[in-house]
């Protein structure tokens, strides 16, 4: 999967690319040090480079849980509910 806007949050976008920026940066540290045989800091960057793709997962999950918010309030509203308090956090 590539980076695509479409897939966080406008407000997460930026922290988006800086998480995607720290993986490939820890992919070139791992390849580098598992070159020059130091694997404790292989071991220590393959952590940092866990961290920045839990982080975009987690970023990604809040787009989809925000989507289907979205969806949930339409819904409501079709019915007749009037979720106006609902739809203005959402929006």
């Amino acid at each position: 999967m590539g980076l695509n806007k479409n897939d966080f949050l406008e407000k997460d976008i930026q922290q988006a690319i800086s998480e995607y920026r720290a993986a490939w940066s820890c992919i070139s540290r791992i390849e580098e040090k598992l070159t020059s045989g130091d694997l404790k800091e292989v071991k220590l960057t393959c952590v940092d480079l866990i961290n920045s793709v839990r982080e975009i997962e987690k970023l990604h999950s809040r787009k989809e849980h925000h989507e289907r918010l979205c969806e949930t309030v339409e819904e409501f509203a079709k019915c007749g509910i009037d979720l106006t308090i609902v739809n203005r956090v959402v929006s």
